[in-house]
C-alpha cells in the first residue's frame, strides 16, 4: 500500500508543478509579451511542420554523434539516469520522458526568453539561441566533452523551435519526442 501511496504522491506533485508553471507562464505572457508568444492548445500546420523538422534534426544529430563515438560511450547525464532507472520504480522513466521536458521547456525557453531576450531582434534571437543552448547543455553535461556540444545543440534546436513557432508547446512536443525515442 505504501508503494501505491508514494507513487500517487509523486504523480500529484508532478501534476501540481506543471499546473503552477503553466499558470505562471500564461500570466507572464499576459503581462509582458513583446515577442507575441502564443499560449493555446491548438496546433497549426506550420507549427506541426516545424515540430517535425526540429525532431528530425535533433534525432539525426544525436545519431551522427553516436556514429562518431561508435556507440561505446554514454554521457554522464545518461549514465546517471540509467543508474537511477535500474534502482527505482516504473514511474521514473515516465518522468524522464514527459515531466522533465515540460518543466525544462518552461524554464529554458519560456522563462529564459521572456526574462532575458524580450525584444524580437535578429541579434537577440541568435545570441538567445546560443546562450540558451549552452546553458541547457551545461545542465545536462558539466564536463567539456562531445556530450556538452550535443546537449548544447539540442538546446539550440529546442530554442529555435520555440522562437519559430512562438509557442511553448511546440518545443515541449519536440523535447518529449526526443526523450521518448532516446529512452527506447
Amino acid at each position: 500500500m505504501g508503494y501505491i501511496i508514494n507513487n500517487a504522491i509523486r504523480i500529484i506533485v508532478a501534476v501540481a508543478i506543471i499546473y503552477v508553471m503553466t499558470i505562471e507562464y500564461g500570466h507572464e505572457l499576459k503581462s509582458d509579451n513583446q515577442r507575441k508568444f502564443q499560449f493555446n492548445w491548438r496546433f497549426n500546420k506550420r507549427n506541426v511542420m516545424i515540430i517535425f523538422i526540429g525532431a528530425v534534426i535533433m534525432l539525426a544529430f544525436q545519431f551522427l554523434v553516436s556514429l562518431v563515438l561508435s556507440g561505446n560511450q554514454t554521457s554522464a547525464n545518461e549514465a546517471g539516469l540509467n543508474e537511477i532507472i535500474s534502482k527505482v520504480n516504473f514511474l521514473f522513466p515516465l518522468f524522464v520522458m514527459f515531466v522533465g521536458p515540460i518543466v525544462e521547456e518552461y524554464i529554458f525557453r519560456g522563462l529564459f526568453f521572456n526574462l532575458f531576450f524580450k525584444k524580437d531582434t535578429r541579434l537577440n534571437n541568435v545570441v538567445g539561441i546560443f546562450v540558451n543552448g549552452v546553458l541547457f547543455g551545461l545542465m545536462h553535461e558539466t564536463s567539456l566533452s562531445i556530450y556538452l556540444v550535443l546537449y548544447s545543440v539540442m538546446g539550440m534546436i529546442l530554442a529555435s523551435v520555440y522562437l519559430f513557432t512562438k509557442d511553448i508547446k511546440s518545443s515541449i512536443v519536440v523535447h518529449i519526442i526526443n526523450n521518448v525515442i532516446s529512452s527506447l
